[in-house]
């Protein structure tokens, strides 16, 4: 399954306390009434991921999109 995700990024150089930092206000705004109107207005699923975990599926969904494309053709 292919999905369009979105996600919040820095740069690999932010210390582990910014990086704590930018995780925690993301994860706030993901309780939020906003949040779960945008999600419902949109019609989209809340695959919400953070810090680690983020990571890992990141790694992962760019290991089957290049697998994917290479199958395909467009990448060698």
């Amino acid at each position: 399954m292919l999905t369009n995700w979105r996600g919040v990024v820095a740069p690999g150089s932010i210390d582990d306390a910014q990086k704590a930092k930018l995780t925690e206000v993301v994860t706030k705004l993901h309780g939020t009434e906003a949040w779960k109107a945008t999600l419902a207005k949109n019609n989209w699923d809340d695959a919400f991921l953070a810090g680690d975990e983020f990571k890992t599926f990141l790694t992962e969904d760019i290991a089957k999109v290049k697998t994917t494309l290479t199958e395909i053709g467009l990448v060698k």
